[in-house]
């Protein structure tokens, strides 16, 4: 089985289908056993599919702590003042 540092290593590779047939076998059988792995690559693809919706979402005014700050001093946000993510991509 291939180490986490493979699979993290070879994760954009991966998640874009540009891995040899073999190399994709190991690392889906490391993410059956690799439950942080597993939540990793899940997370790089959902990023993914939310990165290429083009729509524009608020944080709701309820979410304060970290996800709020973040949201607020992401480069995409300085200087609009508004918790506002602005994608970018095809639907």
């Amino acid at each position: 089985m291939v180490p986490c540092r493979k699979v993290a290593a070879d994760l954009s590779d991966f998640v874009d289908g540009e891995v040899s047939l073999e190399l994709r076998a190991e690392i889906e059988h490391h993410l059956y056993w690799c439950r942080r792995c597993s939540v990793l690559v899940d997370s790089v693809r959902k990023v993914l599919i939310i990165s290429g919706d083009e729509r524009t979402f608020e944080v709701p005014v309820g979410v304060r702590g970290s996800a709020g700050r973040i949201s607020e001093t992401a480069p995409w946000n300085l200087g609009t003042g508004q918790a506002q993510l602005h994608r970018t991509g095809a639907r």
